[in-house]
């Protein structure tokens, strides 16, 4: 949720954008999920698919202990070019 944090609002994001449309647009660039910053933001599993693996991930490092999100930055924050301004952290 570009906050700074690794929490459950970014598991659920994923699904919502997948699953209800929600947000029409992803926050970075164009907006388009092929755009990619916007895959640095979701794709956690590292393999160019953004799916439901994804979110999955967020949630089983969260909640069971498992291994964390395979994002491009690790555990550091991690400015993302052609993000908006503020925290521009995953």
């Amino acid at each position: 949720s570009q906050d700074g944090l690794l929490d459950i609002s970014d598991g659920i994001c994923m699904l919502r954008y997948l699953f209800a449309g929600s947000p029409r647009t992803l926050p970075c660039g164009e907006g388009t999920p092929d755009e990619a910053a916007n895959r640095v933001l979701l794709d956690a599993q590292r393999d160019a698919i953004l799916d439901i693996s994804d979110a999955i991930a967020v949630f089983q490092y969260l909640f069971l202990g498992g291994d964390f999100p395979l994002y491009a930055g690790g555990r550091d924050c991690l400015a993302i070019p052609s993000c908006p301004d503020g925290p521009s952290c995953i």
